[in-house]
This record gives structure tokens, sequence and C-alpha cells, in this order.
């Protein structure tokens, strides 16, 4: 028997295993989208397009094959744990009762259940993954062409249509396809796959353990927020080979009245429920009373003037947890493909901290396993962190030639040596301490010397100062740099000091 919240955790190992595969894909599609607007629109581009397809494809399927070896390991040491687990409680009950069962490990015949289980397992998550790199390029294609037309149209400017784009595959882009045709993510495919096939084999060791054992009772787990269909039978007792009457109690069959065996039933697709062995004729208890199982489902969590059952509040939570891994994905996406990532992150830092106080404030905790995205490192999270703390002065220096790609001369007083900004990296906390809008007003003899030298207004001239990058020798240095603007118009750039100390 497999409690719910130990399912519920059971498949975060290998769930993170294929969020990396999953954020290795978006990224290299992202770049390749970002590339769209680099050829005219002749004959080439449908070569290109090919080429970009053909590229993704081959990237997939050489990940996937990576990883294969590591899923079918990791499924194995899965069902391996949670098999023992499972064995383990269930055992525990037939000790109670003075009863001896055989060591699991001792088993052939549980053994072959455990392998068959995880080979049906590896089998389905095989089966879903070779669908993978069709799914993955109709996707690509379908955006590159929608960036390829708005830029070429006039519909958007470059940098907009892909911004589109790249967030639209980062919020939504497929990776596996089911034979129904439903499409989905690599994290909830891994999820549902992992949870049924573990599911599904602990029921089955469970069944065989109770036939060595003679058992015939068994008693179902509860869990709040079931499903209607499972809520009928969940914390109850059911008679195993047809419905009897025993002691004075009714027993419903057991596949009947659960569906065990099914995909809609006990131990079915995305089910968290359980079961194990009961004795009945040993004068022990149910561990659901009517009473307790009408509390699973009570409104007594207040949140925002209103009260949710814990089932309410925790689909509440997943909600939140979804939006930060949301902006974590974009931020990624957005990064990857050189384009300005500071909407994302200052959107997860707002994600972030609305999770943490719906948690604290409805008594949960944060689960990291499902807010983490593996390609988000500590690396993704600082830089995200910095460019959270933008300010609307606060201004890019971006890549490449060009007069948008404008850089700026910093000298360093003390020295006498020049610098300048590292290429893609943008300001911190900038604002404008003297001068128009500043806090006290600049002497009059540098309002009109910077009105003479570089024109505008006297009184509209600004001394600003933020924190930036430099480039010193070749590595990113950060320093407190101070300026003069008036409008754009963004001069005489110098290093105030070197925070050596500072991330």
């Amino acid at each position: 028997m497999l409690p719910p919240e130990v399912l519920d955790r059971m498949p975060d190992a290998f769930v993170a295993l294929w969020q990396g595969v999953e954020d290795d894909i978006l990224r290299d599609v992202a770049r390749r989208i970002a590339r769209t607007g680099q050829l005219p629109p002749t004959a080439n581009w449908q070569l290109w397009r090919y080429q970009q397809t053909e590229a993704v494809r081959e990237n997939v399927v050489r990940l996937i094959a990576k990883y294969s070896g590591k899923s079918e390991s990791t499924i194995r040491r899965l069902l391996k744990a949670a098999a023992t687990e499972a064995m383990e409680r269930e055992d525990a009950i037939y000790y109670h009762y003075g009863k001896s069962p055989p060591p699991f490990a001792d088993s052939e015949a549980l053994a072959s259940i455990l392998t068959a289980g995880a080979k049906q397992t590896g089998g389905t998550w095989q089966n879903l993954t070779a669908t993978t790199a069709n799914t993955v390029t109709g996707a690509f294609e379908r955006q590159l062409d929608r960036a390829w037309a708005q830029v070429t149209t006039g519909a958007f400017d470059y940098k907009t249509a892909v911004k589109r784009c790249v967030d639209s595959l980062a919020d939504e882009m497929p990776f596996v396809t089911y034979p129904g045709g439903h499409t989905d993510t690599l994290e909830v495919a891994a999820r549902r796959a992992i949870l049924t096939g573990v599911n599904q084999t602990a029921g089955k060791l469970q069944i065989a353990r109770m036939d060595e054992m003679g058992c015939r009772f068994v008693e179902t787990t509860a869990h709040g927020g079931a499903r209607p269909s499972h809520a009928a039978w969940q914390g109850q007792r059911f008679h195993r080979g047809g419905a009897v009457d025993y002691k004075g109690r009714h027993y419903p069959d057991f596949e009947a009245a659960t569906g065990y065996g099914t995909g809609e039933g006990l131990c079915g697709w995305n089910c968290r429920h359980s079961f194990y062995a009961c004795y009945p004729e040993l004068g022990d208890s149910p561990a659901w009373t009517r009473e307790a199982l009408a509390a699973l489902d009570r409104r007594d969590i207040p949140w925002k003037g209103k009260k949710y059952t814990a089932y309410e509040i925790s689909q509440m939570q997943r909600v939140r947890e979804r939006n930060v891994r949301r902006w974590k994905k974009r931020y990624l996406a957005e990064d990857a493909a050189g384009l300005d990532a500071t909407e994302s992150a200052v959107r997860l830092k707002a994600a972030r901290q609305s999770l943490a106080d719906f948690a604290r404030a409805t008594g949960g905790r944060v689960d990291t396993a499902r807010t983490g995205v593996p390609g988000f490192g500590r690396s993704a999270g600082s830089k995200a962190a910095w460019a959270a703390k933008i300010t609307p002065n606060d201004f890019k220096i971006y890549r490449g030639i060009g007069a948008r790609a404008k850089n700026y001369v910093v000298v360093d007083k003390s020295t006498g040596e020049e610098y300048y900004f590292v290429e893609g990296t943008r300001t911190q906390n900038a604002q404008v301490f003297a001068g128009k809008g500043g806090v006290k007003p600049l002497r009059e003899e540098v309002a009109q010397g910077l009105s003479a030298e570089f024109g505008g207004k006297p009184e509209d001239w600004q001394h600003c100062k933020a924190k930036g990058w430099l480039d010193v020798d070749g590595e990113a240095v950060k320093a407190e740099v101070h300026w003069f603007q008036n409008g754009s118009e963004k001069v005489k750039f110098k290093v105030k000091r070197w925070l050596y100390d500072e991330d």
C-alpha cells in the first residue's frame, strides 16, 4: 500500500530527468526561431526552413537516444523503491496479526511481477517519446512560418514577431502525441506514466501477496478532492471474488465496485488511491469513518475572505507553482534567442512572491519539485534576479552593430583607463539624483556647460547613476557608473567605484 502523498512524490526524479530534455529542446528551437529574419524573402527561405527543421529533428532524436538508457534505469529504480515500500507497509499488516509473509526479496513470483511492471512502464514511455521528434518539429515549423510571415509582411517588426513565437512555444510547446491525438509536455506525460506504472505494479504485487496469505478483504485509501467516481468507493472495504455479507456487514465486490484493473478505476490512469489487506474476522476496524471521509472535503481553510477544502487549496497552489515554471521557461527561451527577458524576469519574481505568500497564508509549503526547471540553475537565477531589479531608467547594451547596438565609453577617473559596457547586459537600479527630476539641482555651471557642448536646455540635463557590467580585458566586472543625460542623449560616463564583491 502506498499512501497518496507517497505516490504524489514518486515521479519527481523521473520528471526532473525529462524536464531537462524538454528545456534543451526548447532553447534550441528558440535560438533557431531568432534567426528567422536573417534571410531575404526568396526561394532560399524554403531551403533554410528545411535545414533548420531537420537540425531540430536531429537534436531531438539525439537527446531522446541519450536519455533513453537513463530513463530505463530510473524507471527500474523507482519501481523497485515503490514496490519495496508498498510491500513493507503491506507486510506490516500481516505481522500485526501474527502472520509470517515470506521476504519480498526471496520471492521469484513477486520479482517477475516487478520486472514486468518496469518493462511495461518503460515500453509505454518509449512509445510516447518515439513521437517527440515529429511533435516538436511540427510545432517548430508552424512557429517558424508564423514568425517569417509576420516579419516579411510587416505585420510586426522582427523583434516582436520572434518574441511572440518564442513565448508561445515556451508556454504551449507540445512534446509527445498520444494514440488518440492528444499532445502534452514531457513533464506532464512523465508524471502520468510513472504514477500509473508505479501504482499498477504495486497493486499487482499486493494482490499476489494477498493470494499467498489467503487474504480476501481489502480496504482502499482516501484523499481529499478525489474525482467523483473514485470518491464513491474511497476509504471503504471490499471482498475479492464477489460481493459477500460477513459478520453483519455487506462487502461489495472489489473489482466491480472500484474498477480495479481498468484505466478509469482504482490504480488506473493518474490515480493516487491504493488498497491494503484487512481482516474483519480478526476484529480490526476500518481506518476511515464516514465522518473522516466527509472531513476530507470540508471547507475549513480561509483565503481572502472565503473558505476552501484542502484539495481546492492544493489546486490553487498548483496553479501558482505552474506559473513560476512558466516564467522560468519563458526567461530561458527568450535568453537563448537573444531577446530582452526583463519582463519575464519581473513576472517570475512576482510569481514566486505570489506562491510564497499563498503557501504562508494557507499553511502549505512550496514544492520545489513542481517549480524547478533544470536549465534554470544558479547562473540563470542570478541573471533573472538582476533583471528583475531593473528600474524604468535602466538601459540595455545591445549585441551586434548599428545605432541600436550603441555602447558607451566609461572612463575610470583614477587611472584614465577607458572601458565599455558588456554587450547584452543592462544597467541596474538606475536613478536620477541631480538635475531635472532629481532630489537636488545640477550646479548652474555644469548645466550650462553640458548645454553648450551637447545642446538642449540647461534645465533639462540630469545627473544619473546605476550599477553595470564593464568589459575589463574580456572579463565582466561590476561597477557603479555615473553619467549625464538629456532625454535619450547620454554623455560623460565615468566609474564612480568598482564593485568587486557584488555578483
